[in-house]
């Protein structure tokens, strides 16, 4: 068993393409010393909350909820006008957490491409929520998350 102290949690990194792929990593993040005790480590991990997906899916369930974030995310997207007048082009990343809830909180742009896009990246990932992550004790925890949201004209 694992014991670690943890000053800032840090339970699940995602990045996500507008290509559908995707790399899902688990990953623990200390600040300052290298402990965590267990009832901060995700067993289950966070998906996005959708009725496009059957929950009898099972573990087919993440896939599904991660093509529909995608579809949704890219559907909802508004192409900022200075960005596409000045034809600009790039990934932002958005750093988050998901809390208890599902919410997402404290959104921080860790790679912008400005004229407007990071504020639209930060205007679709608000707006989402997600099933949160559940410890091996079935308690649901705050977890992080990163996405990237890319802007091609």
């Amino acid at each position: 068993m694992y014991k670690f102290k943890l000053s800032t949690i840090a339970v699940l990194l995602i990045f996500i393409t507008s290509s559908g792929y995707s790399q899902v990593t688990d990953a623990i993040i200390s600040e300052t010393t290298n402990e965590v005790t267990d009832e901060l480590v995700a067993t289950e991990l966070p998906y996005y909350k959708t009725t496009k997906c059957d929950p009898s899916l099972g573990e087919e369930l993440r896939r599904c909820a991660l093509g529909a974030l995608l579809a949704d995310m890219y559907a909802d997207l508004v192409y900022p006008e200075e960005a596409s007048e000045e034809k600009v082009e790039g990934d932002v990343v958005v750093n988050f957490e998901i809390d208890e809830t599902g919410s997402t909180i404290n959104l921080e742009i860790t790679e912008g491409i400005g004229s407007g896009c990071d504020e639209e990246a930060i205007r679709l990932i608000s707006a989402m929520e997600f099933v949160p992550a559940k410890n091996k004790y079935g308690d649901v925890i705050v977890s992080n998350m990163s996405l990237y949201v890319r802007f091609r004209l």
